[in-house]
């Protein structure tokens, strides 16, 4: 459950030897964020779809369980709904969960049983807020800079990047954008256990005239946690609202 929790929470050289084509001095953090939104297919596409339907599968390991496997459908409609659903079930594992946030109300079904606490409130409602990723920040975030010093790391390999720094209140996020294509290869930021988060992206492909990454490696505090691999990504298509009220927890009497 932690690992899918993570999944939300939000993708070398010295940045002043980048060079930004067409400027002529050095780049900045937000011309390179904006770079970067620019080669996904712009602000309006990357910003401007109403509902997304993901599928795939997720590979993930869990103490005592080994390595698992789950079928993953993620429902999202702007701006306020949002369903993670995890089916273990199809490849002997007899459990699965389904997370929903509705309209500021989040609640977790685990097998036969729903669960609601605020860290799941707090935790769908920012995977949500932020479901943009690095478009969200360039318009959101309350400062943006690049850091100049980045130690090589063994997570990613064989990519000559940039890191830029977004911060929004408490938060910070860093973006590592390949010095190639702009594209985010990384982003890295803390959960609220304070354990850092390294999410891989690769495998782009075109949606609708947006790039979306197919292929996602999460790691956790330096480890492989899970992976992901979407079979089908679609925008604004309709979903049934019934997704989003599935298994809601029943009023509790005073």
């Amino acid at each position: 459950m932690k690992a899918s929790l993570a999944l939300l929470a939000a993708c070398c050289l010295a940045a002043s030897a980048v060079q930004l084509s067409g400027c002529g001095g050095p780049p900045d953090a937000e011309g390179i964020m904006k770079r970067s939104v620019k080669a996904l297919g712009g602000l309006e596409r990357a910003t401007g779809w109403k509902t997304s339907v993901n599928r795939g599968l997720m590979m993930t390991t869990w103490p005592g369980w080994g390595d698992l496997r789950a079928d993953c459908t993620y429902y999202i409609q702007k701006p306020d709904m949002m369903v993670l659903d995890q089916d273990y079930s199809a490849y002997d594992h007899p459990f699965f969960f389904r997370y929903t946030y509705n309209a500021g109300e989040a609640w977790v079904m685990v097998n036969l049983g729903v669960r609601q606490s605020e860290r799941y409130t707090t935790m769908l409602d920012k995977g949500l807020r932020t479901v943009d990723g690095i478009a969200y920040y360039l318009e959101h975030a309350d400062t943006l800079y690049i850091v100049a010093e980045v130690e090589p790391d063994t997570i990613l390999t064989g990519v000559d990047f940039t890191r830029v720094a977004a911060v929004e209140g408490a938060d910070t996020v860093f973006f590592d954008l390949d010095n190639s294509t702009w594209l985010p290869a990384r982003a890295i930021d803390k959960d609220d256990q304070g354990e850092w988060n390294h999410n891989l992206y690769d495998d782009y492909r075109p949606v609708n005239g947006y790039l979306v990454p197919f292929h996602e490696t999460i790691y956790v505090n330096g480890s492989k946690n899970r992976e992901m691999i979407w079979k089908s990504i679609e925008f604004d298509v309709e979903i049934d609202r019934a997704e989003f009220e599935k298994n809601r927890p029943k009023p509790t009497e005073d």
